[in-house]
């Protein structure tokens, strides 16, 4: 279901200044909506990520085409494009980017499904401290205000992640293949048919999570 300006104003003030606890302690994380002055982090998490977790993947030919430069100006692109989008982000005190999630309220974006979660990174620094689950939290919540039933989201066949997902109770919906610099690549699709379910697995906050985190 497609999200209008004022639900996107509304759910994105349901998570401004929200601090993060872990096992009752609290961390000096919040996550709130990225901003433009978030750009150039969004673009070093995403860069140092995909380098990362998805070396064994892609062609090194493929990381190439990614510099910090145009990746920061797409991220301000696309807040500028695409402010329906819940882009939130996980920052320290002093505002470093830690980690974020993108995600779309989007009627039938997937059969079936009318929420997707498009992207979510962690610094590697960062991960297994629980800001995964809490950004993917925070973006089902947000899509849950845009009156979004369902969600679902992409993830690489052989990424390891997979088992997080399934850990979650997501559940295998689709398979698409297509080519990056002469690889062949599969994704399967996880999804939530109820997105109730997805809040359910993912916990309070505080919860803690023992699976890697992309």
């Amino acid at each position: 279901m497609g999200a209008t300006r004022q639900d996107d104003r509304d759910s994105r003030r349901l998570l401004v200044g929200r601090s993060l606890s872990l096992n009752g302690r609290l961390l000096n994380v919040v996550i709130r909506p990225a901003a433009a002055a978030d750009c150039a982090g969004l673009a070093a998490v995403q860069i140092a990520s995909y380098c990362t977790a998805y070396a064994d993947f892609f062609p090194p030919a493929y990381f190439a085409h990614m510099t910090a430069a145009e990746q920061t100006q797409e991220w301000r692109d696309w807040l500028i494009d695409r402010p329906e989008d819940v882009l939130l982000t996980a920052v320290s005190p002093d505002q470093t980017v830690l980690g974020y999630v993108l995600a779309r309220a989007q009627a039938n974006i997937h059969p079936g499904y009318d929420a997707e979660i498009m992207a979510l990174h962690v610094r590697q620094a960062d991960q297994r401290q629980g800001l995964g689950r809490a950004l993917l939290r925070a973006a089902a919540q947000a899509l849950q205000a845009q009156d979004c039933q369902s969600a679902m989201l992409w993830t690489l066949r052989d990424n390891p992640i997979r088992a997080w997902y399934e850990r979650l109770s997501g559940q295998v919906v689709g398979q698409k293949m297509y080519e990056a610099d002469g690889r062949l690549i599969t994704e399967v699709a996880y999804g939530w048919p109820d997105i109730s379910l997805l809040l359910r697995a993912v916990g309070p906050e505080g919860a803690a999570s023992t699976l890697p985190e992309r």
